[in-house]
């Protein structure tokens, strides 16, 4: 299971050293985040090696210091060390990458319910030419 996990943190660590160097980052079907906005999730996609690495090392000083000898039946706190930054940094980066794809695309300005701000114009001629009498 580490292994897969690993191979995990791996990939992610190689897709965000070329979003960093590239400042593109793909989060989805057609759907690219470019510039600074791609860089921070580059290294975004960077924090889960040196997070499970940072967890490991407490857990096993914290497990050290009981005098606890680290064998099998700690494979479940480990196991979640390995995977639950990679959970973390999935939800993060789908998240963000989502708000920075919309922010990117600029406002998108959906009339409110009951806002006719659109219709502005034919109010202003049907009132016009009711006030005429046309």
């Amino acid at each position: 299971m580490f292994v897969i996990t690993f191979a995990i943190q791996l990939g992610l660590f190689i897709v965000g050293v070329f979003a960093i160097i590239q400042g593109r980052f793909k989060v989805g079907s057609g759907r690219e985040v470019l510039g600074s906005r791609a860089r921070r999730l580059g290294l975004l996609c960077l924090l889960p090696v040196p997070t499970a690495i940072l967890l490991a090392m407490i857990l096993g000083i914290f497990l050290g210091a009981q005098g606890v000898a680290v064998g099998p039946q700690h494979y479940w706190p480990f196991f979640w060390v390995e995977v639950g930054p990679l959970i973390v940094t999935g939800f993060l980066l789908t998240w963000l990458g989502g708000r920075y794809y919309d922010q990117q695309q600029g406002p998108k300005r959906s009339p409110a319910k009951g806002d006719r701000s659109g219709d502005s114009e034919d109010l202003r001629e049907e009132s016009l030419a009711d006030a005429v009498g046309d």
